[in-house]
């Protein structure tokens, strides 16, 4: 339930392209669930949370981890000094790696969205 709902969340932001796009019959459904406001209420502040660039992640790779690979699992908190004046970040920099490792196998096509 939870991936289909992050799908669906699209649907309340505006000018967003929803992977699953609902009819505002379907939305006004939604919208009678009982716990549907406080889950659109967390949606809308994570939207406006601070979501880094490829040039960022790219960033942060090198100068967070210059000596060995990330673990998949590592959570990295990002110094203010490469966010400024952004809220602190953390940055999953084995999942990035991961993402952006199809960029070397040829003929693959490159998941850098992340």
């Amino acid at each position: 339930a939870g991936l289909f709902l992050r799908n669906i969340s699209w649907n309340w932001r505006e000018g967003a392209k929803p992977k699953t796009r609902l009819s505002q019959e379907q939305m006004d459904q939604v919208e009678q669930l009982p716990w549907f406001a406080n889950c659109l209420g967390t949606w809308q502040a994570n939207w406006n949370l601070y979501s880094p660039t490829v040039e960022d992640k790219i960033q942060w790779l090198c100068k967070l981890c210059p000596e060995q690979p990330p673990t998949q699992a590592s959570k990295l908190d990002v110094p203010e000094e490469l966010v400024p004046g952004r809220s602190p970040a953390v940055f999953s920099a084995g999942l990035f790696l991961r993402n952006i490792s199809w960029n070397w196998r040829e003929g693959a096509k490159p998941n850098t969205h992340r």
